[in-house]
C-alpha cells in the first residue's frame, strides 16, 4: 500500500478501473449470449407450403333505366400453387355463386330503388 494519500488515492483508482474492467468484461458477455439468443430466435423458421387454392371472385354491377340493376359481368380467378390445376366445373359452379350473390345484391338496389321512386 501507499505511504501518502495521494499514492492511496492512485491504488484506489487502478482498483476501481479494474473492478470497472471486471464489469464490462462481464456485461459484454452477457451482450453476446442475448444476441446469441436473439439470432436463434429471429432465425428464419421452415413452414410447410400451404396449397391451397387462392380464388377472387369479382362481379361488376350496371344500372340501366329499363332493367334496373343486374350483374354485368363476372370474373373468377385461381391462384394455384404447386401447379395443380382445378376442375371445370368447380369454376363454373365458383362464376355460378358469384352470379348469384351479385344478383341477389342488384336485387336489393333494385328493391331499394323502387320503394324511393313510391315513396318520391
Amino acid at each position: 500500500m501507499a505511504q501518502n494519500p495521494h499514492l492511496a488515492r492512485l491504488d484506489a483508482l487502478e482498483q476501481r478501473a479494474v473492478e470497472n474492467g471486471n464489469l464490462i468484461d462481464t456485461l459484454e458477455n452477457k451482450i453476446l449470449d442475448l444476441e446469441a439468443q436473439l439470432a436463434m430466435h429471429m432465425a428464419p423458421v421452415e413452414l410447410e407450403a400451404d396449397t391451397t387454392p387462392i380464388w377472387t371472385e369479382r362481379i361488376a354491377i350496371d344500372s340501366t333505366v329499363k332493367d334496373g340493376y343486374r350483374v354485368k359481368e363476372c370474373t373468377v380467378t385461381v391462384q394455384n400453387t404447386g401447379g395443380d390445376e382445378q376442375t371445370r366445373e368447380e369454376r363454373r359452379r365458383r362464376i355460378a355463386e358469384a352470379i348469384e350473390d351479385g344478383q341477389a345484391v342488384a336485387d336489393a338496389m333494385n328493391s331499394q330503388r323502387d320503394q324511393v321512386k313510391r315513396f318520391a
